[in-house]
This record gives structure tokens, C-alpha cells and sequence, in this order.
């Protein structure tokens, strides 16, 4: 709604004492606030949760040893829980990941048995049990592809 002003303005410049009207329309002002801190959401990185409970993570974000090495988030890391997607094996109570390092870097892996870190393959499928003589002991490789060797850790190191 508009509020109007009538103002009387006495021009003496003009013919005797002619007055002049001006009316004057004068729009309410709003009221107003500037943020006083930042108005946008925060951004997250959000990690899948993990649907192991026996099985600990395998993938480490500390290099095995190395001094460059990608992030989960840059692998691209998913668990699973239940049949191996796309290759047929295991059961409802088996763990697993599948991924192959970015560009630029390559798989590692640290055998269980000799603690030593070794090249992995190009990509990289482990498997851990979650129930049964062996569980919690993560496996890289599947029968019958290959036979499948004892880790502890799996890491993309860098290609110097």
C-alpha cells in the first residue's frame, strides 16, 4: 500500500506567492537484515557404511609405506555384504571389495604371513568371511581365477 504526501511548496519566483503542489508518493520501506554468517550448507563427504561387522576395513589410507597414495574417496571403495557381485561367489556372510586404482597409481598389497608389501593386481578382489574357522581373515583373489592369498591391508600408491 502506497502512502501519499501532500506538500505545499511556496515558490517565490513565480507569480505572487504562487503555491505549487507536489505530491510526493513514498513507498513503505521494508526492513531488511544482511547475514551476519554463511548462509550455505556445509559440504560433506559422506562414506557408504559398512555392512561388515567381523571383517575390519582392508583398504588403508596410510600408503603402506609409501608417501603418495589415493583416498577412498578417489578409489571409489564400496563393501559389500553377500554374494560377490558379478562373479558368483560366496554366501550372505561374506565381505568383500572390488576396485582398481586411479590413474597414476597402482595396487599394494601387505600379505598376511610375511607382513611384506607387494604389488597387487590391476583389480584388486578381496573377500573376508564373516563367520566360520576363518572369519574376520581377509583373502585377495578367488578361486578358481587364482588361489587366494591371506592380507591385512590394501592401499593405491603412487607412480613416481
Amino acid at each position: 500500500m502506497r502512502n501519499i504526501s501532500l506538500c505545499i511548496f511556496q515558490i517565490s519566483q513565480w507569480n505572487n506567492n504562487f503555491l505549487f503542489i507536489l505530491f510526493i508518493y513514498t513507498v513503505p520501506f521494508t526492513h531488511s537484515c544482511l547475514p551476519t554468517q554463511s548462509t550455505e550448507a556445509p559440504t560433506t563427504t559422506t562414506e557408504t557404511p559398512y555392512p561388515c561387522s567381523v571383517c575390519p576395513k582392508i583398504y588403508s589410507p596410510g600408503c603402506l609405506g609409501g608417501d603418495i597414495c589415493a583416498s577412498i574417496a578417489e578409489v571409489g571403495l564400496k563393501y559389500t555384504l553377500g554374494l560377490l557381485p558379478g562373479y558368483n561367489y560366496g554366501d550372505a556372510n561374506t565381505c568383500s571389495t572390488i576396485f582398481s586404482c586411479p590413474i597414476g597409481t597402482t595396487s599394494r598389497v601387505r600379505e598376511l604371513l610375511t607382513g611384506l608389501i607387494v604389488p597387487g593386481p590391476p583389480l584388486v578382489i578381496a573377500t573376508c568371511s564373516e563367520t566360520g574357522a576363518n572369519a574376520g581373515t581377509w583373502y585377495l583373489g578367488i578361486p578358481p581365477l587364482v588361489t587366494p592369498i591371506e592380507i591385512v591391508a590394501t592401499s593405491c600408491l603412487g607412480v613416481i
